[in-house]
């Protein structure tokens, strides 16, 4: 694993990020709000992501057909479970689940996850397929947006339309085709506004500061982050930072601390100079090669905000599936065109 660090320079910016996200031990570490404890625990399992995403995906890529068809059957499985859910809630049958979730009167599926709007998790592997180019049957698509619209949820739509127009749009270069789909887009999304009143009510709550708005948890969980210290709160504090501190007087749909979004997370756990890190690794070494993927994965920020978790760095590891999938398709038709070169020389 030094041996991967070392020889791609992208990666002394990770450990450089894990270097920053150690100060705050070293500066609050006997302020009321931080937990040694808790920090080094958090810390721990940070370093365990990280050398994961180091190491893990060069072994996966090699076993990427197999990869690719374990991710097809488990996010078809999720949905059809989700839609399953819905059909069941309403027909009186029998299914177990721990979370359920009725908004306004509208009963939201949430397959296997907590709430609605972590179904975001089965919408980007969905697009990671459709960036590698993996096909998808007829039902398994259906399935899958089936699944996405009985979310009710204004993250997943905003992910799966969004995805979607990236990825028509970077395979486009027609501006006449570019601007179809941005229309074809504009249509769906008032088609939903039309038909589905709980968007209507997740938009009109964009324009307001009610306590469970989104507007509310984004801007009150960005004013939350930038009131903390420069140099972060470690990781482990959310908790006792908001609950210590003047931090709560931001209106944030939260008792906990935690914001919903993951730039604003890490700007919490590892100051200004680590998210600022972190996004500057993430573009100098997937923008060439994981434009699409990239790009929705950053835009997938603004919709969830757990950072030191096994689900975001398997997203991560996707990112570079994709990069060393990229660079090998490369590598291959540069031979390619050296031997016809070759051939056409010989002739």
């Amino acid at each position: 694993s030094l041996k991967i660090l070392f020889s791609q320079k992208e990666y002394l910016l990770l450990l450089l990020f894990m270097v920053v996200s150690l100060l705050p031990f070293m500066i609050y570490r006997n302020y009321s709000f931080f937990s040694t404890n808790g920090f080094f625990l958090s810390y721990s399992k940070l370093i365990i992501y990280m050398i994961s995403f180091i190491i893990v995906p060069q072994y996966l890529y090699q076993n990427k057909d197999k990869l690719f068809r374990l991710i097809k059957l488990s996010i078809t499985i999720m949905s059809v479970y989700g839609i399953y859910q819905f059909i069941a809630y309403y027909l009186n049958l029998p299914y177990y689940h721990q979370f359920t979730m009725t908004s306004y009167g509208f009963f939201r599926i949430t397959s296997v996850f907590k709430e609605p709007s972590y179904f975001v998790f089965v919408v980007i592997q969905y697009l990671f397929l459709r960036v590698s180019n993996v096909k998808l049957n007829m039902y398994e698509n259906l399935a899958i947006f089936c699944a996405s619209v009985l979310t009710f949820s204004f993250t997943v739509y905003g992910v799966l339309i969004f995805g979607v127009l990236i990825i028509y749009i970077l395979n486009q270069k027609n501006k006449l085709l570019i601007l179809k789909g941005f229309v074809i887009c504009a249509i769906l999304f008032g088609i939903i506004y039309v038909f589905v009143p709980l968007i209507q009510i997740h938009i009109n709550d964009l324009f307001s500061f009610k306590p469970s708005s989104a507007t509310n948890r984004v801007f009150g969980g960005m004013l939350y982050s930038f009131s903390s210290p420069i140099m972060g709160i470690g990781f482990g504090n959310f908790e006792t930072y908001y609950q210590l501190t003047d931090a709560n007087k931001f209106r944030i749909f939260t008792d906990t601390g935690q914001v919903n979004n993951i730039i604003f997370s890490i700007r919490l756990s590892s100051g200004l100079f680590g998210v600022i890190i972190f996004q500057v690794f993430l573009l100098i070494r997937y923008w060439k090669t994981s434009k699409k993927y990239l790009i929705i994965f950053l835009f997938s920020f603004f919709g969830w905000g757990h950072f030191n978790t096994a689900s975001f760095f398997y997203l991560l590891m996707l990112l570079e599936i994709d990069r060393i999938t990229t660079l090998n398709e490369s590598q291959v038709s540069n031979q390619i065109s050296i031997l016809k070169s070759n051939h056409s020389s010989y002739i």
